[in-house]
C-alpha cells in the first residue's frame, strides 16, 4: 500500500512525465522539478505550485504580473521571489510555470529524453 506522500505527490510525478520534467527528491522524502530559477511541486491534490527565484525584485514584479495575468494564485510574494498556484492541466499555465522556472529544454539536467530520442540510434558527435 502506498504512503499518503505517494498518493500527494501523484500530480508532480504526472506533471513531470507529460512534460519530459526531471523530478528531484528532497532530503526529507518529498519530490519537486527544480529548474535553474525556480523549482515545480505539488501543492494540493488538484493544484501544483511553481517557485520562482528572480535575480533582482524588477525581474520577480515582471514574473508576479505574467502570473497574475494568466490566471494563477499568487500564494507567497517576497522581494525577489514568489511561489504561484496553477492548474497542470491548463496548458497555457503548464508552459508559463515551466518558462519562469527557466527548464532548458537542451540542457540534459532538467529535460529528459523523449522515448523515442532513447530508442534511436546514437549518431557520433550529435547530442540528444
Amino acid at each position: 500500500m502506498k504512503n499518503s506522500r505517494d498518493n500527494v505527490e501523484q500530480l508532480v510525478r504526472d506533471f513531470a512525465k507529460e512534460q519530459r520534467l526531471k523530478i528531484e527528491t528532497q532530503t526529507d522524502g518529498s519530490c519537486c522539478i527544480r529548474g535553474s530559477r525556480g523549482e515545480i511541486f505539488q501543492y494540493d491534490e488538484s493544484q501544483l505550485a511553481v517557485l520562482v527565484s528572480a535575480e533582482t525584485t524588477r525581474a520577480w514584479t515582471a514574473a508576479r504580473k505574467k502570473l497574475i495575468a494568466a490566471g494563477f494564485t499568487l500564494y507567497q510574494d517576497g522581494d525577489w521571489e514568489g511561489s504561484a498556484l496553477f492548474d497542470p492541466e491548463n496548458a497555457d499555465q503548464a508552459n508559463l510555470a515551466i518558462e519562469l522556472a527557466e527548464f532548458d529544454a537542451s540542457a540534459s539536467n532538467h529535460r529528459a529524453s523523449s522515448p523515442t530520442c532513447e530508442k534511436a540510434p546514437r549518431q557520433k558527435g550529435l547530442p540528444i
